[in-house]
């Protein structure tokens, strides 16, 4: 059954083969639409030049709705170098020369502030006087842009308690440096007594007994260490004093290297 289509198909291609040969078909087929020398006699409307500086996407949303575009100016970056900047999306910035400065004493904030200088003039806004104790400081009141250098003192918490700790363990020494010397003049008595026992019994026999000379010689003994145990407490009252102090310089809030050395130097205190 398929013989026959195929047959009419190839003597339909055979007669349009004699066809072209002999002329009867055109060689080509002929441009739809108006030809180059068309194109060349029309009028050319002039075309809307694009915006400086933007993409090829907003000049074609621009041209559309029939608006020339606006400008858009490049990043600071770009105008410098000529490079457009790399953008990195929820970035943060961080400072990097930053240091808190927290109290390592509770207690309540008695001056924000460092003390004054001899011979420095202060305005009276700036000018804090404290009493610690028996004994009355004048602190200057920091502010923002303020330089601080290193151990310099930018608060205070108050003392009150490290003061009367630090007025107590100098009166142990006090105590320890008595106990001391009372104990050194009892030594001392307790051995010439011991010698005088000892000559006695040496010059006259039974004058003086043996159990009494051992008696003078353990007396002497005792007094001996007692006296070093004094020096001894000494010591350790003067362990405990530094300890005072040390507690005392706790109060004090001190940076540990210099904030900055320009004037917008931002001084803050926080909890």
């Amino acid at each position: 059954m398929l013989r026959p289509v195929l047959y009419g198909m190839v003597g339909l291609l055979l007669v349009g083969v004699v066809l072209w040969a002999v002329g009867v078909l055109p060689a080509g087929l002929e441009r739809v639409g108006p030809s180059e020398d068309d194109s060349a006699q029309a009028p050319k409307l002039p075309a809307k030049p694009a915006a400086k500086g933007t993409g090829p996407l907003l000049a074609y949303a621009a041209e559309q709705a029939g608006e020339a575009p606006k400008p858009v100016p490049p990043p600071l970056a770009a105008r410098a170098t000529g490079q457009a900047p790399i953008v990195i999306a929820d970035a943060r910035l961080s400072i990097i020369d930053k240091q808190d400065v927290p109290s390592l004493k509770d207690g309540q904030l008695l001056v924000i502030g460092t003390e004054v200088k001899p011979g420095e003039q202060l305005p009276d806004e700036r000018h804090v006087v404290v009493q610690m104790g028996n004994e009355t400081k004048v602190f200057r009141r920091l502010k923002e842009g303020d330089v601080v250098q290193k151990d310099q003192l930018l608060a205070l918490v108050d003392p009150a308690l490290a003061l009367d700790d630090l007025a107590i363990k100098e009166y142990k020494i006090t105590a320890a440096v008595a106990d001391r010397d009372a104990a050194e003049k009892t030594r001392d008595e307790a051995y010439q007594r011991w010698q005088t026992l000892v000559r006695l019994s040496t010059v006259s026999k039974g004058a003086a007994a043996e159990e009494e000379v051992r008696g003078g010689r353990l007396t002497y003994d005792r007094y001996f260490f007692e006296e070093v145990s004094k020096k001894a407490a000494i010591e350790f009252a003067k362990r405990e004093l530094n300890q005072a102090k040390t507690t005392l310089k706790m109060h004090d809030i001190l940076p540990i290297f210099p904030v900055s050395s320009r004037p917008s130097t931002r001084i803050a205190a926080t909890p």
